[in-house]
């Protein structure tokens, strides 16, 4: 089974032009890409947080759009990585799984790995991570110098170090 954990939606009143944010299509496509190769299932996961159509609604739609026979789960409740693993266990119980692969950017695995590790131990997890964010080619003196890019990449991090902090917390407490 692959597990993609949502990464946004770009918001609209018309289902019709309801479409996962670029963030939402990276991970989407890596699961696809999976699910594809080896003609394993799909949870898509990501709810929606003022009401309007959930983010696995989205990826779903746009999944079968693109390949209309895949088998797809959609997990349409959660708002946040905790809660994407949370609503996910049941499905995966229900359906009898024992392996997982859970699909999102890297960046992003550390805390969504762990906490599906801590929240389903029972569960064979396995990472795979999307979204490569840094260039695959030598360092120049160029790559030393600020880019507005590098504000978006620090605030990525700095939510994602806060986030290990407190899903930490909240494994140690126990809390759901």
């Amino acid at each position: 089974m692959v597990v993609v954990l949502g990464g946004g939606q770009r918001r609209s009143i018309d289902p019709a032009k309801l479409d996962p944010s670029p963030h939402s299509l990276v991970r989407l496509i890596g699961a696809l890409e999976l699910s594809i190769e080896f003609n394993w299932p799909i949870i898509v996961c990501g709810g929606s947080y003022s009401g309007e159509i959930p983010e696995a609604v989205a990826m779903a739609n746009k999944a079968r759009r693109l390949f209309p026979n895949i088998t797809i789960y959609e997990e349409a409740q959660s708002r946040t990585t905790w809660e994407n693993i949370k609503n996910t266990i049941p499905i995966l119980k229900s359906l009898g799984v024992k392996d997982a692969i859970l699909v999102t950017h890297g960046y992003h695995m550390f805390r969504a790995i762990m906490t599906a590790k801590e929240m389903a131990p029972e569960i064979n997890w396995y990472p795979y991570p999307v979204g490569e964010s840094r260039d695959l080619v030598p360092l120049s003196l160029m790559d030393f110098l600020p880019k507005a890019s590098d504000f978006q990449i620090n605030s990525i991090a700095l939510r994602e170090y806060l986030g290990i902090v407190a899903y930490k917390t909240r494994l140690l407490l126990r809390l759901t």
